[in-house]
């Protein structure tokens, strides 16, 4: 019981004063969010290139794919992936 009486205090000044994800809170900027909602199909792959290669134009911080998709072409899908690799636009892709 004691240690934990010494030991709180430090567990304490430690959370209070450790660095949270700053980098995160701190960038501003813009964040395209794109919907995919069906099969990945060369007309996917033809959208995502199109609408990231103007979220590149703008500068936006962020292009963020929310994708609900059963699956599709194979082609399609490496065209996709090739293009987000290739951008100079940092990426994320939620998968629902």
């Amino acid at each position: 019981m004691k240690l934990i009486k010494c030991a709180l205090p430090l567990i304490i000044f430690t959370l209070l004063f450790m660095p949270l994800g700053t980098e995160a809170v701190e960038e501003k900027g813009r964040v395209v969010i794109v919907e995919v909602n069906s099969e990945i199909k060369a007309g996917t792959a033809q959208f995502i290139k199109r609408t990231l290669d103007e979220a590149e134009k703008q500068g936006v911080s962020l292009y963020l794919i929310n994708l609900n998709t059963p699956g599709g072409l194979l082609k399609s899908t490496e065209e996709i992936t090739r293009a987000l690799l290739d951008s100079g636009v940092k990426t994320a892709v939620f998968v629902d």
